[in-house]
């Protein structure tokens, strides 16, 4: 089976810290990156199955300490 196309994507995060908590915003895939991460040969048929990864998509979040 031939190797999946390589690919290069570009993620970033900002936090800011405290000791008790930390506030965060991110962006995965910036340039929203067409790539497949996961493919499934089958046994059974010359058939390929690719499982796409996710565009450009943004988080943001709070992890609290206790």
């Amino acid at each position: 089976v031939p190797k999946v196309e390589p690919y290069f994507i570009v993620d970033s995060k900002i936090a800011y810290q405290k000791p008790n908590y930390e506030i965060y915003a991110g962006i995965d895939n910036i340039f929203n990156q067409r790539y497949s991460s996961y493919v499934i040969k089958s046994a059974f048929s010359l058939a390929e199955s690719f499982y796409p990864s996710p565009g450009r998509n943004f988080n943001v979040g709070m992890n609290v300490k206790f």
